[in-house]
Formats: structure tokens, C-alpha cells, sequence
């Protein structure tokens, strides 16, 4: 069984809970990406990881504020690896009003705006990072 495997298996096994699962299985990813990028040197590859790194960081704060969660649960959830400062987001994530401010100057800022059901804005955080990535490939040719 692989370390992703088994890390996966005993948190399922000591906390019954499937979201912990998903948690260890995007950082393990992430990780890997990012891994990878340093590897070959991709600026593209790093670039990326770090926009998918922020797309999930948004999702988590967006979830968080509609879930009514407080702060240090969103601090459980959130990814190192981005562009924008952990610590921006905690901040930010404090209000609904803010969040947007955060992600004004970057690719999801319509995401951070929208006001609409969790499916719209996933859809929207969706169209920002294929935005995103057909950006970044087209500035490496």
C-alpha cells in the first residue's frame, strides 16, 4: 500500500470521517505537484499549482463562511502553497464582504464575488482556472 494509501486509511480509520480523507488526499496532491514542477523547472506547472492551490483555499473559505464555521476550522482546511497569504484568507474569511477584497486583483475574482449557490460558484471557480491555465499556456509559447 503506498503512503498516500495508508495515510488516507488511518485517518478514515480514526476519525470516521470522509472530508479528513479528502483533506489529506488534495494536500498529498498539491504536494506532488508542486514537487513535480520544482523537478522539471516549469514555471507553468509551478504556476498552476498554485492557482489550484488558491481555487481550493477560496472553495474552503466560501464553504466555511456558508457553513458558519469558525476560524480555526478554516484554518484546519486551508493549503500552503498558493500565491495569497494564509493569513490574508483567515482574515478575509471573516466576513463575506471582505472575501472578495482578497481576490480582487486575481483570476477569481468573480468567484469571490458571486453571491449565488454553492454549484454556481463552484462552475465559476471552474471557468477561472481553465482561464487560468489556458492563460498560462499560452504565455509559454
Amino acid at each position: 500500500m503506498s503512503s498516500l494509501s495508508t495515510m488516507m486509511a488511518s485517518s478514515a480509520a480514526r476519525s470516521q470521517n470522509p472530508q479528513l480523507s479528502d483533506l489529506i488526499l488534495d494536500r498529498a496532491y498539491f504536494a506532488e505537484l508542486r514537487a513535480a514542477a520544482e523537478k522539471l523547472g516549469s514555471r507553468f506547472l509551478s504556476g498552476y499549482a498554485k492557482t489550484l492551490i488558491d481555487g481550493a483555499n477560496l472553495r474552503a473559505a466560501v464553504r466555511t463562511l456558508r457553513m458558519k464555521k469558525d476560524p480555526e476550522f478554516l484554518k484546519s482546511v486551508l493549503t500552503e502553497g498558493g500565491e495569497t497569504d494564509l493569513r490574508r484568507v483567515l482574515s478575509a474569511a471573516s466576513s463575506a464582504e471582505t472575501l472578495p477584497a482578497l481576490y480582487a486583483g486575481t483570476v477569481f475574482k468573480n468567484a469571490a464575488e458571486l453571491g449565488a449557490p454553492m454549484p454556481a460558484f463552484l462552475k465559476n471557480l471552474i471557468s477561472r482556472l481553465r482561464s487560468a491555465a489556458d492563460d498560462a499556456g499560452e504565455n509559454k509559447k
